[in-house]
């Protein structure tokens, strides 16, 4: 069992020692670090003052008039079934996800994609207006990217200075035969204001005929963010970030009895170090941290080697919809369902959602998006009482595939 560490400091305090980053500095050349500048909270400085739609003179080159990346009025009755989340935090609920649908010009290397948050229309207008992107050479065009030999990989980008800046990621298996996709707005800066993820496919299976149990592997990829820890000494990563994860996948389908449960392992953390370079922890397949130069043993945190399950009801038209929860358990029962009692993580009760389907003859693969949210309490039980409580706080939202 792995130590909890935290710190005791109120989310306000926290709040108030951020700085942000902002590409206001620097001229020609490479931009490295010591050409930005380093802006505070509501920084009214020459360099760091924001730029809204307040101001009415045209020729000022700090505070321009910029039009909001906002407007988002989409509404669909069907779709693919959408995770929608706002810096980091779901706003939906499981029983009312969002729809979106996208589609890709192949012969002119472009697509878009509509979200409809199904919030009121007020909330819904704080998105984008869907954008037609371009493909980004950069990175895109992968047969494999980190989920799995044979996946297809397509990045798009739509940019504007101070206007926009958003990018679709698109893993398809097989084909294109099934599909998960990432959408952020990153016009802010750093933490994305806008996240998505959705998935879809062609042929989907319905499952009423089926029966049996059936075994599939695969990967998962995720996105993470961190709150409440506190750093190790000599570590290069901070413990409070913005993660990527990727793992393995391991899932099952009771089809006789409608039930269908996964255990996501990760392996690798990557998170940008205090040098502002893109550092990636690897974990061995048992939980631990390989002692590699970049990412070692002290940049890994105890909340890395916990794995994602999830579970759910399978339909006869072969969705899936259930739950996700970070464990630090390993499971060994056939289900993929760890034993609530022995977890160290308290997982939200009600943020928690995972949509999926089952695609192909015989349902052979399935893909699946998720959102987790869960906090871990220390200390933990004991017969005396407690007044010294702290919390860490992880939340995560990603995508499997698995065939």
């Amino acid at each position: 069992m792995w130590v909890v560490i935290m710190r005791h400091v109120s989310l306000s305090a926290l709040l108030l020692s951020a700085v942000a980053l902002s590409a206001c500095g620097g001229g020609g050349g490479s931009l490295t670090a010591d050409t930005l500048a380093v802006c505070g909270i509501n920084d009214t400085s020459a360099d760091c003052k924001p730029k809204d739609d307040s101001d009415t003179d045209p020729v000022d080159p700090v505070d321009p008039v910029v039009t909001p990346n906002v407007g988002n009025s989409t509404r669909l009755t069907t779709g693919n079934k959408t995770i929608i989340i706002e810096k980091s935090a779901l706003k939906m609920t499981e029983a009312n996800p969002g729809l979106s649908r996208i589609t890709v010009d192949a012969a002119n290397n472009t697509a878009k994609i509509e979200i409809d948050t199904k919030q009121a229309d007020a909330e819904n207008a704080k998105w984008p207006k869907p954008k037609t992107m371009n493909e980004y050479p950069a990175g895109t065009n992968h047969d494999t990217y980190n989920m799995g030999a044979g996946t297809g990989y397509k990045e798009y980008r739509a940019y504007e200075k101070d206007v926009a800046d958003e990018v679709l990621q698109l893993w398809s298996f097989n084909d294109g035969k099934s599909y998960i996709a990432q959408y952020r707005n990153l016009t802010s800066g750093g933490e994305a204001t806008n996240q998505a993820w959705t998935f879809g496919g062609k042929n989907k299976t319905a499952t009423m005929a089926l029966g049996g149990s059936v075994s599939y592997t695969g990967r998962y990829g995720a996105t993470a963010k961190t709150d409440n820890w506190t750093t190790h000494d000599d570590a290069t990563i901070t413990a409070d970030n913005l993660w990527s994860i990727t793992g393995r996948a391991d899932a099952t389908a009771d089809f006789d009895n409608d039930k269908f449960s996964a255990k996501l392992t990760p392996e690798s953390w990557e998170a940008v170090d205090k040098d502002e370079n893109r550092v990636q922890v690897a974990l061995t397949p048992g939980g631990g941290c390989l002692g590699s130069a970049a990412g070692g043993v002290n940049d890994c945190y105890g909340f890395m080697t916990s794995k994602v399950y999830i579970e759910g009801s399978i339909s006869d038209t072969g969705d899936i919809t259930g739950s996700a929860e970070l464990s630090t358990v390993d499971d060994t029962d056939a289900d993929n369902i760890p034993d609530d009692n022995q977890n160290v993580w308290l997982n939200s009760q009600t943020s928690n959602p995972f949509y999926g389907a089952f695609f192909g003859t015989g349902a052979a693969e399935a893909v699946g998006v998720f959102s987790l949210d869960a906090t871990a309490p220390a200390p933990i039980g004991g017969d005396n009482p407690i007044n010294d409580d702290r919390r860490g706080y992880v939340s995560m939202s990603g995508g499997l595939h698995v065939q």
